[in-house]
């Protein structure tokens, strides 16, 4: 469900249930510019001089780039990356500039996705967006590549595209193939033989496609390119599927001719991000309320470590969403600490806090509630963990860096949340803290 910018605040803890839904925000066309539900992140100032935030900076870049620009979002699991893509995709300078087309990468697909089956996503996002606005023509330039596709996937056996082929036939093909990629593991074990083979086909299939759809833009008397807009490619915690698309064939994902934003898993990010991507990639941290500790001296209270500085924005986050009173102030405070400033664990354990408070029957989540919600979250959290973790976690925990024995995949669990004041460090999962006590 994404949340209408319509919704009316919250005044009951039976209605802060849905209202703390951590789904992105839906903003409706090029007129909303903000939806009422969206608060920006805390501007920030280094030396008196204002920092572009990460939103600003992904529009410039999209619209100051000479060439069609590839841009790189990454962010904590949880941070808002859904919410800025759709956010971006209906800013009036981003709709005046490009034809935004968003794709979100269905976890069916993210289970086993390689970089011939994103290719072909790509593809058939741009197929349909051309196939829903009669941007296709009859002589084009993808035909070829769709036949050879067709003849190396399906043989003699499958389906049959000929010269006059139709349009019902071309759509029936695109069907299968999503189809078949989400159900059937050899269909998957083709194209990963395509990848490894002939990435050429799907390229020059992506290529025909948007050559097709900016003459027939342009015969409309519109001359904006397609923008792809990819989200939850994030959510991708396969490591060799992460190799794959993001280290050995980044190449790939810079060649399509048309403008693309990719999100990044967070493990990708920080741990061996190749320098193309760095340099193109824009990152949303998690909300600073963690103060970083004394190496070799740590606390397993986060209260004793609160940093004020992201409260603001979290209880403006809540106002948005929710009527004052229905959260005290150490309820807020308790959930804004141990999210580590993760705008959609904050949500999860006010949504917590309410399933206790209404199990006992109380109006109010006060500061107790909250305690009991997070014990409940801890213990849900600690049933994957095993010794080794505890052991690699507490080892960051001491030293706020990352120990030998940590991998992106703590970064992509949130096992491990990343902090920045001059430059950037990490810490334990705040849930996690009393559990890493030698």
């Amino acid at each position: 469900m994404l949340v209408s910018s319509t919704n009316a605040v919250a005044q009951t803890l039976a209605a802060a249930t849905e209202a703390l839904t951590p789904e992105p925000l839906a903003f409706v066309d090029s007129t909303v510019a903000v939806n009422n539900l969206y608060v920006p992140r805390p501007e920030r100032y280094e030396d008196g001089l204002r920092v572009r935030s990460p939103s600003e900076t992904l529009e410039r870049r999209l619209l100051s780039s000479a060439l069609p620009a590839k841009v790189f979002l990454s962010g904590h699991v949880g941070s808002g990356k859904s919410t800025e893509i759709r956010r971006l995709a209906a800013q009036p300078t981003i709709q005046k500039a490009f034809t935004p087309i968003v794709l979100a990468i269905e976890e069916a697909y993210r289970v086993h996705l390689d970089i011939a089956q994103l290719l072909f996503l790509m593809a058939d996002a741009l197929y349909r967006h051309a196939a829903e606005h009669k941007l296709l023509s009859s002589e084009n330039a993808w035909a070829e590549p769709l036949k050879e596709l067709n003849r190396r996937i399906f043989g003699d056996s499958g389906l049959k595209l000929t010269a006059g082929s139709t349009s019902v036939e071309v759509n029936a093909l695109f069907f299968k193939l999503r189809q078949d990629l989400k159900l059937e593991e050899n269909r998957r074990r083709q194209f990963r033989h395509l990848g490894e083979n002939n990435l050429t086909i799907l390229l020059d299939l992506f290529r025909g496609l948007d050559l097709d759809v900016r003459k027939n833009l342009v015969l409309k008397g519109d001359s904006r390119p397609p923008l792809l807009l990819i989200d939850d490619l994030d959510k991708v915690r396969e490591p060799t599927a992460q190799d794959d698309i993001f280290r050995n064939n980044l190449p790939i994902l810079l060649d399509p001719p048309v403008p693309v934003l990719y999100t990044v898993p967070t493990g990708v990010a920080f741990d061996r991000c190749p320098p193309a991507l760095r340099q193109a990639r824009v990152h949303l941290y998690p909300v600073p309320v963690l103060k970083k500790q004394v190496p070799g001296n740590p606390v397993f209270d986060p209260e004793l470590c609160f940093n004020e500085v992201g409260l603001p924005f979290l209880e403006a986050v809540l106002r948005s969403r929710v009527a004052p009173g229905l959260f005290d102030a150490a309820a807020i405070r308790k959930a804004a600490v141990y999210s580590g400033g993760v705008l959609r664990t904050f949500f999860w354990l006010l949504r917590s806090g309410v399933d206790v408070a209404q199990a006992n029957d109380l109006p109010v989540v006060d500061g107790r509630i909250m305690n009991v919600a997070i014990k409940n979250e801890r213990l849900n959290e600690s049933q994957s963990l095993r010794s080794t973790h505890y052991k690699a976690l507490a080892e960051v925990h001491n030293s706020n860096d990352l120990s030998p024995g940590i991998d992106g995949s703590y970064l992509d669990y949130s096992y491990v949340i990343e902090c920045y004041n001059d430059k950037v460090w990490y810490a334990a999962n705040p849930v996690l803290w009393s559990l890493l006590k030698p």
